[in-house]
């Protein structure tokens, strides 16, 4: 929060920077050395550095001179947004954290409809919240990976925090800014430099994010008696602050799926791209995803279907045969999902599914593997009902061409 100290201590900073242009190592603007301070100067320290040229610089607090000045409702706004550093990727039941880790973050993740949070802490390394995670969830960890059982449904996120500040009074205050110099021309080029610097100045940035202004009031010159051989002249501002109150403001946890998807890429490869999916349905339950086609196309001959991603595959044109299908979100047991395949041959043909890419237990109606058409170019619209485990198969046509 925002105090009279640090109204003096920023005003303190804004006539150094005044003064020491290029840092208090290099000369000051007017080539005098000056000492600047919070507080009213000790007369011993005027009477150690006026007899050797030092400029004294004070910033004082003018008792009896301030206003309650209050007029905005208490809300929270934000001042810095949240910051993540780390990095969470889900491949299949498994997922693999990257990054840097800083604090604070959290991971949240999704496991087969249950929700966790891990908190980051000070002194992690990415294999301890692996570990952590594995522990949380249930899993197993290795270094920075942790995996689950092979029909394990994983979503998961990495949320930062922000800051937030709301204001609860506004006030004021009278500030004297009192320049202690040797001559009448020093304190002039002093003084004068110290006045068109914080004159310029519209605004003071407040260590806690807030702003607060900055307004001239006067200025005068003293020479008294007393201080025979030290001139010093007087020059106040008004600064209008709020005292706020700050809090730490960490982002909901809407987990992100993030997801292997295999894109059609026209040829085999043997490293399949991964690919983000931002999503904000339910991550773990049965609810279908929006109706959607996907492309997809076999990779080295192993063709890999997502079930959170569509309902229609769009397969190909198959260039090999594929020789296994992975099918990765199954349903949860005891419900299903129908989705539809529809695949084209190339134009070569004769492109099959072969018996042992369909999964252990695959059935049809006739009990046969189906066949798919032979013919260059042609579409087959295959349905698949899939269980938790079991894989029912329709082959509903064949080598489909536009009406005559």
């Amino acid at each position: 929060m925002a105090d009279i100290h640090d109204v003096e201590n920023t005003l303190v900073s804004q006539i150094a920077a005044i003064l020491y242009p290029n840092g208090t190592g290099q000369p000051s603007l007017t080539g005098d050395s000056a000492r600047i301070f919070a507080g009213w100067p000790k007369p011993n320290d005027l009477n150690r550095d006026i007899p050797q040229g030092i400029v004294n610089v004070s910033v004082y607090t003018v008792a009896g001179a301030s206003r309650r000045t209050t007029r905005l409702p208490r809300e929270w706004k934000k001042i810095t947004g949240p910051t993540t550093t780390l990095t969470v990727t889900v491949a299949g039941a498994g997922l693999t954290l990257g990054g840097t880790v800083s604090v604070p973050q959290n991971v949240h993740l999704t496991v087969n409809g249950t929700a966790f949070v891990y908190a980051v802490q000070a002194g992690d390394t990415l294999a301890t919240i692996a570990t952590a995670i594995a522990t949380l969830t249930g899993g197993s960890s290795a270094g920075a990976a942790v995996s689950w059982s092979s029909s394990t449904r994983v979503a998961a996120s990495i949320r930062g925090a922000g800051q937030a500040l709301r204001e609860i009074r506004r006030q004021e205050q009278r500030f004297q800014v009192s320049v202690w110099a040797t001559s009448p021309a020093q304190r002039a080029a002093i003084g004068s430099a110290v006045d068109a610097g914080l004159a310029a100045l519209n605004f003071l940035s407040m260590p806690d994010g807030s702003g607060a202004r900055i307004l001239y009031f006067g200025t005068s010159s003293i020479d008294t008696p007393e201080l025979e051989g030290i001139y010093r002249r007087d020059i106040h501002f008004t600064v209008e602050y709020g005292t706020n109150q700050t809090e730490t403001e960490y982002e909901i946890g809407n987990v992100t799926l993030n997801e292997t998807v295999v894109p059609d890429l026209g040829s085999a490869t043997t490293n399949a791209p991964t690919a983000t999916l931002n999503t904000q349905r339910q991550a773990a339950g049965n609810v279908p995803p929006t109706y959607a086609q996907v492309n997809i196309t076999p990779v080295a001959g192993v063709l890999t279907i997502d079930l959170a991603l569509g309902q229609t595959f769009n397969v190909g044109p198959l260039t090999t045969d594929i020789t296994s299908l992975v099918f990765l979100n199954r349903p949860l047991a005891g419900t299903n999902r129908r989705i539809e395949l529809v695949v084209q041959q190339d134009n070569v043909g004769n492109r099959q599914i072969q018996r042992t890419a369909w999964p252990a237990g695959s059935q049809s109606a006739s009990g046969l593997v189906p066949g798919l058409s032979a013919t260059p170019n042609a579409k087959d619209l295959v349905v698949i009902e899939l269980g938790a485990t079991s894989t029912l198969v329709t082959f509903i046509g064949g080598a489909y061409s536009a009406f005559t």
